[in-house]
């Protein structure tokens, strides 16, 4: 070749290297605000993994401010212009991509950063974002996340949550690792998640470090910031149970949680082993009516602390926490497990028969929702029968009296001749009430309908008398272990039942999961008065 054809040769090779360049440049661009959930499109965040969370965090609880730092270690899935986090906290000051000061950008709850040059896909990136100020509040029909009481702060919030006290990807089907190194005044203490690495005495304040060992969802992750008595106990094999409680709460209350040794070993044995490095509960001074499964440490409010719920936030750990959601659609696989798992205690706890008077009653409960929903059979009826009926299917919601008055009458004699549809419409009942639900697809706004829970556990009985105790207990630990750690859908778990049993079973979940009327449950001799 002579040296003019070395020359033009060179010119190519560069030519092409800079279109090259050039190409790439231009198919980098923004990940998606939003992971492509259908029920919360702007929740999440596409373009990247997030493989750890570190939140350095110093908390003024009596002023509710906190000074931190969270450095967030991602890995991109794509070429990335810029990306974005879910936050909705206080005021940043400083945002860094590897190291270089990036552009932010704040717009709703998305905080989108532009680092200084591209990031390949594939490529690990590091983000540090220093903030300082009020958490944010969130809006959720669980919970808002960050919540200050006078002398108590703690974290309460399901689908959403994180966001109020640090940038995240703040979706369950992005899991991470944390550190939490969290500073507070004396005599205040940190409970948190995974286990406690150290306690560094600052002379008027302590830093607590907690860390967790495997992944986890952003909105169960457990904060109490309280004076707070601590109790530890140890599970099968060696397990750390560690119960913390704001000082307030009566020993009648604590009790509940003594059993937490034995619920575990007995849980091990029908779902497999026990998936995180400890467990133990944080019970708020705050009347929440509710309880949140957050990992390795559940947040219990004051008022839910009955034996049922301890099992039911227990049972999560398997069923939502380690084999978490893919997409909020599929919650009947956190909700009707854990509702299922509680009758299951209450089998091996005080027997069959017990148990079975559990299953009794959700399904009469669901069943009058069930007519209450049938329009043909409102026909039918007068408004004495719907009043008897909506007592049933709501118990709590409407007291006999109030309806009576809403309806104008001192006694339900009066309603005999009256038709039922005039009377549901007088007795103006919250409209969740009167819309049937599909447990597997109940919209954004049903997450937390009955029917998820109740309906959820019938389900998974239905499917043990349909397929056996050793073939359902045998797809249930497939189920865990096979998922351990990951994340679902629905259409995952039918295909472990049927793989595991060697059964078509699209028309029994179709039947329970995508249609509203209730199935029978003719084993039991449970069906619908039609």
């Amino acid at each position: 070749m002579t040296r003019q054809a070395v020359r033009w040769a060179m010119l190519v090779v560069a030519s092409w290297m800079l279109g090259v360049g050039s190409t790439a440049a231009q198919v980098a661009t923004q990940g998606n605000q939003g992971i492509g959930d259908p029920y919360f499109p702007l929740m999440g965040n596409g373009g990247y993994d997030v493989e750890h969370y570190t939140i350095e965090m110093t908390v003024d609880v009596a002023k509710n401010l906190v000074d931190a730092t969270a450095t967030i270690e991602a890995r991109a899935t794509q070429d990335l212009a810029a990306f974005a986090l879910d936050f909705t906290g206080p005021s940043i000051s400083r945002v860094d991509v590897d190291g270089k000061a990036a552009k932010q950008d704040r717009s709703g709850g998305e905080l989108t950063v532009t680092p200084t040059s591209p990031l390949g896909r594939g490529a690990d990136f590091t983000v540090l974002v220093a903030y300082a100020g009020p958490p944010g509040r969130g809006e959720g029909p669980f919970g808002g996340g960050w919540t200050a009481e006078p002398d108590e702060i703690f974290v309460f919030g399901e689908p959403a949550g994180p966001e109020t006290w640090y940038p995240a990807n703040a979706h369950p089907a992005d899991k991470a690792t944390y550190t939490l190194r969290i500073t507070v005044p004396k005599p205040y203490e940190v409970a948190s998640i995974g286990t406690l690495q150290r306690t560094t005495d600052n002379g008027d304040s302590r830093t607590f470090v907690w860390e967790t060992r495997d992944p986890v969802a952003g909105y169960l992750i457990p904060l109490h910031i309280a004076e707070l008595d601590e109790a530890t106990a140890e599970g099968p094999a060696g397990l750390p149970i560690r119960n913390y409680f704001a000082r307030a709460i009566p020993a009648t209350d604590r009790a509940s949680f003594d059993r937490l040794p034995e619920m575990i070993d007995y849980f091990d044995s029908v779902f497999g082993p026990y998936p995180f490095e400890a467990y133990g509960a944080t019970v708020v001074d705050q009347a929440l009516g509710a309880a949140l499964e957050t990992q390795t440490l559940s947040t219990h409010g004051r008022d839910a602390t009955a034996e049922f719920i301890v099992a039911h936030e227990l049972v999560h750990q398997w069923f939502g926490n380690s084999v978490g959601l893919e997409r909020w659609q599929d919650i009947w696989l956190n909700e009707g497990f854990a509702t299922y798992g509680e009758w299951l205690w209450t089998e091996h706890s005080r027997g069959v028969s017990d148990r079975d008077e559990q299953i009794r009653r959700w399904y009469a409960l669901l069943a009058a929702r069930d007519r209450l929903h049938d329009r043909a059979a409102l026909e039918e009826m007068n408004a004495r029968e719907l009043v008897d009926l909506v007592l049933d299917a709501f118990p709590g919601l409407i007291s006999e009296e109030d309806a009576l008055k809403a309806l104008g009458v001192r006694a339900k004699a009066e309603l005999e001749d009256r038709p039922a549809a005039e009377a549901l419409e007088q007795l103006d009942l919250p409209p969740p009430a009167l819309q049937p639900v599909t447990i597997g697809d109940p919209g954004p706004d049903g997450l937390f309908r009955g029917a998820v829970y109740g309906r959820g556990g019938l389900t998974l009985h239905a499917l043990r008398l349909r397929l056996g105790d050793d073939l359902f207990f045998q797809t249930l630990r497939t189920y865990t272990e096979r998922y351990r750690h990951s994340t679902v859908t629905t259409e995952d778990f039918i295909a472990v039942a049927e793989q595991t049993s060697g059964q078509d079973l699209d028309a029994f979940f179709d039947a329970w999961l995508y249609q509203t009327a209730l199935p029978p449950i003719p084993e039991v001799g449970l069906e619908v008065e039609r």
